[in-house]
Protein backbone atom coordinates (compact mmCIF):
# COMPACT_ATOMS: atom_id res chain seq x y z
CA UNK A 1 0.00 0.00 0.00
CA UNK A 2 1.59 3.01 -0.66
CA UNK A 3 1.12 6.25 1.18
CA UNK A 4 1.43 10.01 -0.87
CA UNK A 5 2.15 13.54 0.66
CA UNK A 6 1.46 16.60 -1.29
CA UNK A 7 0.37 20.10 -0.49
CA UNK A 8 -3.01 22.24 -0.87
CA UNK A 9 -1.63 25.80 -0.61
CA UNK A 10 0.29 25.41 2.50
CA UNK A 11 -1.68 22.58 4.05
CA UNK A 12 0.07 19.59 3.79
CA UNK A 13 -2.08 16.41 3.03
CA UNK A 14 -1.57 12.69 3.74
CA UNK A 15 -2.86 10.36 1.90
CA UNK A 16 -2.73 6.58 3.66
CA UNK A 17 -4.95 3.25 3.73
CA UNK A 18 -7.69 5.90 1.83
CA UNK A 19 -8.09 8.57 4.45
CA UNK A 20 -6.49 12.03 3.98
CA UNK A 21 -5.15 13.84 7.00
CA UNK A 22 -4.19 17.31 7.24
CA UNK A 23 -1.29 19.25 8.71
CA UNK A 24 -1.20 23.17 9.12
CA UNK A 25 2.36 24.67 7.88
CA UNK A 26 3.28 26.11 11.26
CA UNK A 27 6.33 27.52 9.92
CA UNK A 28 4.31 29.51 7.35
CA UNK A 29 1.71 30.56 10.54
CA UNK A 30 4.73 31.58 13.17
CA UNK A 31 6.32 33.88 11.02
CA UNK A 32 3.08 35.63 9.56
CA UNK A 33 2.05 36.05 12.84
CA UNK A 34 5.19 37.21 14.14
CA UNK A 35 5.01 40.05 11.48
CA UNK A 36 1.23 40.97 12.21
CA UNK A 37 2.08 41.76 16.22
CA UNK A 38 5.24 43.41 14.75
CA UNK A 39 3.20 45.44 12.38
CA UNK A 40 0.25 46.28 14.83
CA UNK A 41 3.01 47.41 17.60
CA UNK A 42 4.49 49.53 15.40
CA UNK A 43 1.55 51.30 14.22
CA UNK A 44 1.75 54.30 16.21
CA UNK A 45 5.25 55.39 14.20
CA UNK A 46 3.45 55.17 11.21
CA UNK A 47 0.04 56.52 11.67
CA UNK A 48 -1.56 59.68 12.25
CA UNK A 49 -0.84 63.30 11.61
CA UNK A 50 2.65 63.23 13.16
CA UNK A 51 3.66 60.05 10.92
CA UNK A 52 2.48 62.16 8.03
CA UNK A 53 4.16 65.60 8.67
CA UNK A 54 7.35 63.06 9.46
CA UNK A 55 7.21 61.40 6.16
CA UNK A 56 6.53 57.67 7.73
CA UNK A 57 2.51 57.01 6.54
CA UNK A 58 4.41 56.63 2.96
CA UNK A 59 6.75 53.68 4.88
CA UNK A 60 3.51 52.36 6.28
CA UNK A 61 2.15 52.11 3.15
CA UNK A 62 4.86 50.30 1.56
CA UNK A 63 4.63 48.05 4.47
CA UNK A 64 1.13 47.42 4.04
CA UNK A 65 1.26 46.27 0.38
CA UNK A 66 3.91 44.07 1.08
CA UNK A 67 1.70 42.74 4.29
CA UNK A 68 -1.14 42.31 1.80
CA UNK A 69 0.93 39.89 -0.40
CA UNK A 70 1.50 36.58 1.34
CA UNK A 71 4.23 35.50 -1.36
CA UNK A 72 4.45 31.80 0.17
CA UNK A 73 4.80 28.56 -1.44
CA UNK A 74 6.27 24.78 -0.50
CA UNK A 75 9.02 24.47 -2.24
CA UNK A 76 9.72 20.33 -2.07
CA UNK A 77 8.62 17.62 -0.60
CA UNK A 78 9.74 13.93 0.51
CA UNK A 79 8.90 11.09 3.10
CA UNK A 80 12.15 9.98 5.05
CA UNK A 81 13.26 6.31 4.58
CA UNK A 82 10.90 4.85 7.17
CA UNK A 83 7.84 6.82 5.58
CA UNK A 84 6.47 8.06 8.89
CA UNK A 85 8.43 11.80 8.62
CA UNK A 86 8.09 14.06 5.59
CA UNK A 87 10.95 16.64 4.99
CA UNK A 88 9.66 20.08 3.14
CA UNK A 89 11.24 23.45 2.52
CA UNK A 90 9.25 26.81 2.24
CA UNK A 91 9.85 29.99 1.59
CA UNK A 92 7.01 32.56 3.38
CA UNK A 93 7.76 36.02 2.18
CA UNK A 94 11.65 36.57 2.43
CA UNK A 95 12.28 33.83 5.14
CA UNK A 96 12.70 30.16 3.66
CA UNK A 97 13.54 26.55 5.51
CA UNK A 98 14.16 23.14 5.43
CA UNK A 99 12.14 21.43 8.00
CA UNK A 100 10.50 18.01 9.10
CA UNK A 101 7.61 16.84 10.72
CA UNK A 102 6.35 13.47 12.58
CA UNK A 103 3.17 12.40 10.64
CA UNK A 104 2.47 10.20 14.16
CA UNK A 105 1.74 13.78 15.51
CA UNK A 106 -0.55 15.66 13.42
CA UNK A 107 -1.07 18.47 15.79
CA UNK A 108 2.84 18.91 16.57
CA UNK A 109 4.81 22.14 14.94
CA UNK A 110 7.55 20.82 12.12
CA UNK A 111 11.58 20.24 13.72
CA UNK A 112 13.33 23.18 11.88
CA UNK A 113 16.63 22.15 10.33
CA UNK A 114 17.21 24.93 8.90
CA UNK A 115 16.20 29.03 7.75
CA UNK A 116 17.23 32.18 6.75
CA UNK A 117 15.90 35.38 5.33
CA UNK A 118 19.26 36.03 4.13
CA UNK A 119 19.73 32.86 2.11
CA UNK A 120 17.31 30.85 0.21
CA UNK A 121 16.63 27.26 0.23
CA UNK A 122 14.83 25.98 -2.43
CA UNK A 123 14.55 21.82 -2.51
CA UNK A 124 15.14 19.28 0.00
CA UNK A 125 15.24 15.54 -1.03
CA UNK A 126 17.17 13.09 1.25
CA UNK A 127 19.96 10.35 0.65
CA UNK A 128 19.13 6.53 1.10
CA UNK A 129 20.37 6.85 4.74
CA UNK A 130 18.50 10.01 5.71
CA UNK A 131 21.64 11.46 6.82
CA UNK A 132 22.04 13.79 3.94
CA UNK A 133 19.79 16.27 1.87
CA UNK A 134 20.14 17.77 -1.06
CA UNK A 135 18.66 21.42 -2.04
CA UNK A 136 19.90 24.52 -3.91
CA UNK A 137 20.85 27.97 -1.73
CA UNK A 138 20.02 31.41 -3.18
CA UNK A 139 21.47 34.35 -2.06
CA UNK A 140 20.00 36.90 -4.99
CA UNK A 141 17.04 36.55 -6.99
CA UNK A 142 18.97 35.91 -10.12
CA UNK A 143 21.53 32.46 -9.24
CA UNK A 144 20.58 29.35 -7.11
CA UNK A 145 23.51 26.50 -6.79
CA UNK A 146 23.40 22.89 -6.13
CA UNK A 147 24.20 21.88 -2.42
CA UNK A 148 24.30 19.07 -0.10
CA UNK A 149 23.39 20.13 3.37
CA UNK A 150 24.71 17.42 6.21
CA UNK A 151 22.15 16.10 8.63
CA UNK A 152 24.92 15.22 10.95
CA UNK A 153 26.95 18.02 11.10
CA UNK A 154 24.29 20.76 10.49
CA UNK A 155 26.09 21.88 7.81
CA UNK A 156 26.15 22.53 4.39
CA UNK A 157 28.47 22.56 1.25
CA UNK A 158 27.47 24.19 -1.96
CA UNK A 159 28.56 21.97 -5.00
CA UNK A 160 28.01 24.42 -8.04
CA UNK A 161 28.97 28.08 -8.65
CA UNK A 162 28.55 30.18 -11.56
CA UNK A 163 26.03 32.88 -13.16
CA UNK A 164 22.95 30.30 -13.55
CA UNK A 165 20.03 28.94 -11.41
CA UNK A 166 20.20 25.42 -10.39
CA UNK A 167 17.02 23.62 -8.88
CA UNK A 168 15.40 20.31 -8.27
CA UNK A 169 18.02 18.60 -7.39
CA UNK A 170 17.79 14.89 -6.27
CA UNK A 171 19.60 11.82 -5.00
CA UNK A 172 19.72 8.80 -7.76
CA UNK A 173 20.42 5.14 -7.01
CA UNK A 174 22.04 5.33 -10.31
CA UNK A 175 26.14 5.29 -10.88
CA UNK A 176 26.54 7.32 -6.99
CA UNK A 177 24.94 10.53 -8.94
CA UNK A 178 22.61 13.28 -8.33
CA UNK A 179 20.73 14.91 -10.71
CA UNK A 180 19.24 18.62 -11.14
CA UNK A 181 17.97 21.03 -13.74
CA UNK A 182 20.03 24.22 -14.55
CA UNK A 183 19.47 27.24 -16.83
CA UNK A 184 22.24 30.01 -17.82
CA UNK A 185 21.43 33.28 -16.55
CA UNK A 186 21.17 35.74 -20.08
CA UNK A 187 23.08 39.39 -19.53
CA UNK A 188 23.45 42.39 -21.56
CA UNK A 189 26.72 44.29 -22.28
CA UNK A 190 26.01 46.11 -19.27
CA UNK A 191 26.07 43.24 -17.04
CA UNK A 192 21.77 43.12 -16.28
CA UNK A 193 19.86 40.05 -16.23
CA UNK A 194 17.89 39.95 -19.26
CA UNK A 195 16.30 36.19 -19.39
CA UNK A 196 17.22 32.55 -18.87
CA UNK A 197 18.54 29.76 -21.23
CA UNK A 198 16.45 26.78 -21.57
CA UNK A 199 17.32 24.56 -18.28
CA UNK A 200 18.83 21.40 -19.16
CA UNK A 201 19.36 18.01 -17.00
CA UNK A 202 22.90 17.86 -15.36
CA UNK A 203 24.43 14.72 -13.23
CA UNK A 204 26.77 15.26 -10.62
CA UNK A 205 28.89 12.42 -9.84
CA UNK A 206 29.45 12.76 -5.52
CA UNK A 207 32.44 10.58 -5.85
CA UNK A 208 34.32 12.45 -8.66
CA UNK A 209 32.98 15.71 -8.21
CA UNK A 210 32.41 15.93 -12.00
CA UNK A 211 29.33 17.73 -13.40
CA UNK A 212 27.74 16.70 -16.82
CA UNK A 213 25.29 17.55 -18.98
CA UNK A 214 22.95 14.64 -20.01
CA UNK A 215 20.26 16.00 -21.75
CA UNK A 216 19.02 19.65 -23.32
CA UNK A 217 17.19 20.86 -25.98
CA UNK A 218 17.17 24.62 -27.79
CA UNK A 219 13.41 24.90 -27.57
CA UNK A 220 12.15 22.65 -24.27
CA UNK A 221 13.22 23.70 -21.18
CA UNK A 222 14.01 20.19 -18.83
CA UNK A 223 13.23 19.95 -14.87
CA UNK A 224 12.43 17.51 -12.07
CA UNK A 225 14.87 14.70 -13.72
CA UNK A 226 15.32 11.67 -11.72
CA UNK A 227 17.00 8.55 -12.65
CA UNK A 228 15.78 4.74 -11.77
CA UNK A 229 18.97 2.15 -11.53
CA UNK A 230 17.98 0.70 -14.82
CA UNK A 231 19.27 3.94 -15.97
CA UNK A 232 15.79 4.84 -17.26
CA UNK A 233 15.35 8.76 -16.95
CA UNK A 234 12.15 10.67 -16.33
CA UNK A 235 11.72 14.61 -16.75
CA UNK A 236 9.32 17.41 -16.88
CA UNK A 237 9.34 19.00 -20.60
CA UNK A 238 7.60 22.09 -21.18
CA UNK A 239 8.04 24.16 -24.63
CA UNK A 240 9.23 27.56 -24.55
CA UNK A 241 7.21 30.25 -25.60
CA UNK A 242 8.62 32.67 -28.25
CA UNK A 243 6.98 35.61 -28.42
CA UNK A 244 6.02 37.53 -31.59
CA UNK A 245 7.03 40.94 -32.05
CA UNK A 246 5.60 42.46 -35.96
CA UNK A 247 4.54 45.48 -37.20
CA UNK A 248 1.61 45.27 -35.98
CA UNK A 249 3.23 45.48 -32.29
CA UNK A 250 5.64 48.07 -32.91
CA UNK A 251 2.68 50.01 -34.00
CA UNK A 252 0.49 49.37 -30.89
CA UNK A 253 2.94 50.06 -28.68
CA UNK A 254 3.55 53.63 -30.19
CA UNK A 255 -0.21 54.00 -30.26
CA UNK A 256 0.11 52.94 -26.05
CA UNK A 257 2.95 54.99 -25.38
CA UNK A 258 0.35 58.15 -23.98
CA UNK A 259 -1.58 56.01 -22.20
CA UNK A 260 0.92 54.38 -20.29
CA UNK A 261 2.84 57.50 -19.33
CA UNK A 262 -0.54 58.88 -18.24
CA UNK A 263 -0.73 55.55 -15.89
CA UNK A 264 2.41 56.01 -14.36
CA UNK A 265 1.32 59.61 -13.30
CA UNK A 266 -1.74 58.76 -11.72
CA UNK A 267 -0.24 56.29 -9.65
CA UNK A 268 3.18 58.31 -8.75
CA UNK A 269 0.46 61.03 -7.76
CA UNK A 270 -1.90 58.64 -5.93
CA UNK A 271 0.78 57.53 -3.79
CA UNK A 272 2.00 61.06 -2.81
CA UNK A 273 -1.49 61.41 -1.63
CA UNK A 274 -1.97 58.16 0.42
CA UNK A 275 1.50 59.02 2.09
CA UNK A 276 0.10 62.45 3.33
CA UNK A 277 -3.78 61.90 3.64
CA UNK A 278 -4.39 58.11 4.07
CA UNK A 279 -6.64 57.83 0.97
CA UNK A 280 -6.39 57.60 -2.32
CA UNK A 281 -8.10 58.22 -6.01
CA UNK A 282 -10.36 55.14 -5.73
CA UNK A 283 -13.88 55.53 -5.20
CA UNK A 284 -14.06 54.57 -1.61
CA UNK A 285 -10.77 56.19 -0.10
CA UNK A 286 -9.32 53.08 0.74
CA UNK A 287 -5.40 51.69 0.47
CA UNK A 288 -5.91 50.40 -3.15
CA UNK A 289 -3.59 47.68 -1.62
CA UNK A 290 -6.70 46.25 0.01
CA UNK A 291 -9.04 46.05 -2.77
CA UNK A 292 -6.53 43.96 -5.27
CA UNK A 293 -7.96 41.24 -7.28
CA UNK A 294 -7.48 37.94 -5.11
CA UNK A 295 -8.08 35.86 -7.84
CA UNK A 296 -6.17 32.56 -9.21
CA UNK A 297 -6.68 33.39 -13.07
CA UNK A 298 -3.13 34.49 -13.01
CA UNK A 299 -0.88 32.37 -10.89
CA UNK A 300 2.76 31.83 -10.94
CA UNK A 301 4.02 28.06 -11.07
CA UNK A 302 7.86 27.78 -10.94
CA UNK A 303 8.31 31.33 -12.39
CA UNK A 304 6.05 30.16 -15.05
CA UNK A 305 2.96 32.66 -15.33
CA UNK A 306 -0.13 31.02 -16.09
CA UNK A 307 -3.78 31.61 -16.62
CA UNK A 308 -5.09 28.68 -14.29
CA UNK A 309 -8.83 29.28 -15.37
CA UNK A 310 -8.02 29.24 -19.26
CA UNK A 311 -5.61 26.30 -19.21
CA UNK A 312 -8.18 24.35 -17.52
CA UNK A 313 -10.71 24.79 -19.79
CA UNK A 314 -8.60 23.68 -22.51
CA UNK A 315 -7.70 20.84 -20.74
CA UNK A 316 -11.84 19.81 -20.72
CA UNK A 317 -12.05 20.45 -24.23
CA UNK A 318 -8.97 18.18 -24.89
CA UNK A 319 -11.28 15.57 -22.74
CA UNK A 320 -8.07 15.10 -20.32
CA UNK A 321 -9.03 12.32 -17.79
CA UNK A 322 -8.02 14.51 -14.73
CA UNK A 323 -8.40 18.44 -16.54
CA UNK A 324 -5.79 20.71 -14.90
CA UNK A 325 -4.53 24.19 -14.16
CA UNK A 326 -1.13 23.26 -16.23
CA UNK A 327 -0.90 23.44 -19.82
CA UNK A 328 -1.04 20.18 -21.59
CA UNK A 329 2.30 20.63 -22.89
CA UNK A 330 3.94 20.26 -19.32
CA UNK A 331 4.43 16.90 -20.25
CA UNK A 332 6.13 13.85 -18.52
CA UNK A 333 8.38 12.09 -20.09
CA UNK A 334 10.35 8.56 -19.64
CA UNK A 335 13.45 8.44 -21.51
CA UNK A 336 14.62 4.57 -21.52
CA UNK A 337 18.42 3.86 -21.66
CA UNK A 338 17.80 2.67 -24.90
CA UNK A 339 16.62 5.69 -25.80
CA UNK A 340 12.73 4.88 -25.90
CA UNK A 341 10.50 7.97 -25.42
CA UNK A 342 7.40 7.30 -23.87
CA UNK A 343 5.19 10.75 -22.67
CA UNK A 344 3.13 9.46 -18.97
CA UNK A 345 1.21 12.24 -18.24
CA UNK A 346 0.31 15.74 -19.86
CA UNK A 347 0.02 18.73 -17.71
CA UNK A 348 2.20 17.79 -14.88
CA UNK A 349 3.60 20.38 -12.15
CA UNK A 350 5.14 17.69 -9.79
CA UNK A 351 5.49 14.24 -9.78
CA UNK A 352 6.86 11.11 -7.37
CA UNK A 353 8.07 7.45 -8.51
CA UNK A 354 6.77 4.27 -6.08
CA UNK A 355 8.60 1.02 -5.98
CA UNK A 356 6.26 -0.82 -7.75
CA UNK A 357 6.21 1.60 -11.13
CA UNK A 358 2.98 3.61 -10.11
CA UNK A 359 4.05 7.38 -10.42
CA UNK A 360 2.20 10.58 -8.54
CA UNK A 361 1.47 12.83 -10.19
CA UNK A 362 0.05 16.58 -9.77
CA UNK A 363 -1.51 19.02 -11.95
CA UNK A 364 -2.72 21.64 -9.36
CA UNK A 365 -6.07 20.80 -9.51
CA UNK A 366 -5.89 17.12 -8.79
CA UNK A 367 -3.39 14.36 -7.13
CA UNK A 368 -3.64 10.70 -9.21
CA UNK A 369 -1.39 7.97 -9.69
CA UNK A 370 -0.23 6.54 -13.22
CA UNK A 371 -0.59 2.56 -12.72
CA UNK A 372 2.49 0.61 -14.12
CA UNK A 373 -0.35 -0.39 -16.78
CA UNK A 374 -0.91 3.06 -17.94
CA UNK A 375 -4.21 3.16 -15.85
CA UNK A 376 -4.84 6.22 -13.87
CA UNK A 377 -6.66 6.70 -10.41
CA UNK A 378 -7.88 9.42 -8.78
CA UNK A 379 -6.47 10.10 -5.07
CA UNK A 380 -7.30 13.80 -4.54
CA UNK A 381 -8.36 17.25 -5.38
CA UNK A 382 -6.45 20.02 -4.03
CA UNK A 383 -6.29 23.68 -4.43
CA UNK A 384 -2.99 24.61 -6.19
CA UNK A 385 -1.22 21.48 -5.24
CA UNK A 386 2.70 21.76 -6.84
CA UNK A 387 4.23 19.28 -4.84
CA UNK A 388 3.79 15.14 -4.29
CA UNK A 389 5.83 12.46 -2.74
CA UNK A 390 5.28 9.26 -2.46
CA UNK A 391 6.52 5.95 -0.39
CA UNK A 392 5.70 2.03 0.12
CA UNK A 393 6.80 2.28 3.80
Amino acid sequence: MVKLVFNDRLKIKVFSEGKISEYACSFHDNIVNAAKKTAENDAWKTQGFGAEFRGDAAADLARSRAFQDDRSELRSLDFYPDGEKILFSAVVNDVSGILSKDLSDEKGEESHIVHSAKERFSGGKLNADGNKIVTCVSTNEINSHLAIYDLVQNDYMTLTDGDCFDANPSFSSYNGEILFDTKGAGRNADGDFVQYSPSSICSYNVNSNEITEILSYPDRSLSKPFRLQNGDLYFVEKPIAKEKIGIGRTILDVILIPWRLLTALFYFFETFTIAFTGNGFNKNGSNPAKNRDKSDRDIFIEGNLVNAEKEYKNNLKRKEEFAGYAPASWKLIRLSEDGTRSVIANGVIDYALSSDGSVAVTNGKTVYLVLPDGKKTKIADASLCSRVAITDK
